[in-house]
């Protein structure tokens, strides 16, 4: 599908507000970001929004503004999709997603309590999201509220046991806490769930560093940082360098 059959559309409905052409407008509008057309997405679904609005229709108003916030926040333009998502609130304030998308741009942006109220209501509109805890999770740990981020860790994990993510961060949080052996067993289950996930070794050579398995961690490091180079991974491998540079020397068999 191309640009113009889409604009087509878009005149159509502008034209024949009725909800066959509309659902026509929001079927192109999803073609052109699956075909990666970020700028036509953008500029469909805002006269999708315009023309919802025309005819109050706050539903498909609320969906395509919830669409651009997303494409917007997917470009690295968080202050744009915090507007977006505010607008597709305001148009249908059960909006748990949009209060989800709204959440991480606050997040990004460094509003991490302003976030975790915004992760809060999605959580009480859609109770069963193992990315909006795990989301929830992400701020407080930002705020240094340790217990609560592993809370919602645990309740990401109980809800999506096969999230790599979240074992990852409930391992960082633990190893926060010195809570080392704990946070180990989390990056055990992170690569044995992704075994080519550069951080969740990295992760786990620091806390058998913590733990004083010298060997252990090197053995970690030197892994994550060949996956990191795999990966192209330059600010990883920049990292996982100085680790290793900074290793003690062996000189007793730490790890029996």
């Amino acid at each position: 599908m191309h640009t113009q059959p889409v604009e087509g559309t878009v005149r159509t409905v502008l034209r024949h507000p009725e909800p066959y052409f509309l659902d026509r407008a929001v079927a192109d509008a999803a073609q052109l970001e699956k075909e990666g057309k970020i700028a036509a997405a953008l500029e469909t679904w805002r006269s999708i929004a315009t023309i919802a609005e025309r005819i109050d229709d706050e539903v498909v108003s609320a969906r395509a503004w919830f669409a651009v916030g997303n494409l917007l926040l997917d470009r690295g333009e968080e202050k744009a999709a915090l507007s977006a998502y505010d607008t597709a609130i305001q148009r249908k304030p059960e909006h748990a997603e949009a209060h989800n998308g709204r959440g991480t741009a606050k997040f990004i942006l460094g509003e991490y309590e302003s976030a975790i109220a915004d992760y809060d209501r999605a959580i009480c509109l859609k109770p069963g999201s193992a990315a909006v805890y795990h989301n929830r999770g992400c701020a407080a740990f930002m705020l240094n509220q340790l217990e609560r981020a592993i809370a919602d860790y645990d309740e990401a994990l109980r809800l999506n046991p096969d999230k790599v993510s979240s074992y990852i961060n409930r391992g960082i949080a633990k190893n926060a806490r010195r809570e080392y052996a704990s946070a180990v067993a989390d990056y055990n289950q992170a690569v044995r769930l992704a075994p080519k996930t550069a951080n969740a070794y990295m992760q786990r050579g620091v806390a058998q560093l913590n733990l004083g398995y010298i060997a252990k961690a090197k053995s970690d490091f030197e892994l994550a940082l060949k996956l990191a180079e795999e990966a192209g991974n330059a600010t990883l491998k920049r990292y996982i360098n100085r680790r290793l540079q900074e290793l003690p020397d062996l000189k007793r068999g730490d790890d029996n």
